[in-house]
């Protein structure tokens, strides 16, 4: 059975958290940071919510300027967290995103860490 629950803030999403057979667990945080346009990444990151983002992507900040700070999963054998930093050009759109990943094997406590930036240009 698959569970979501997402929390407002007035009118502002801070969390969205799903989760399947109370094992499987996934968060997406944001803090309030916004800017103009949108972050064309975030689809990617939540592949398995995709028929519920092609009907709301503003859930993850398509068609809306609402930025997530966080996205963590946890399933029965590890853990993971993509923590995102902005940057941003003169006219307040996002001009780079920067998602620190960290995977960590629950059974062993292994851990790794992967930096990915992505840069845009608006035209």
């Amino acid at each position: 059975m698959k569970r979501s629950i997402y929390h407002m803030q007035g009118e502002k999403l801070t969390k969205m958290a799903w989760n399947y057979d109370d094992e499987d667990t996934s968060e997406l945080s944001y803090s309030g940071k916004s800017c103009k346009g949108y972050l064309p990444i975030m689809v990617w990151s939540v592949d398995d919510l995709r028929p519920l983002l092609e009907a709301h992507p503003e859930l993850v900040g398509m068609r809306c300027n609402q930025l997530p700070d966080r996205i963590y999963s946890k399933g029965e054998y590890s853990e993971s967290t993509d923590q995102y930093t902005y940057t941003f050009d003169k006219d307040g759109y996002v001009e780079s995103c920067t998602d620190e990943y960290t995977y960590k094997r629950l059974g062993t406590n292994e851990t790794s860490t992967e930096t990915i930036i992505y840069t845009f240009t608006w035209e």
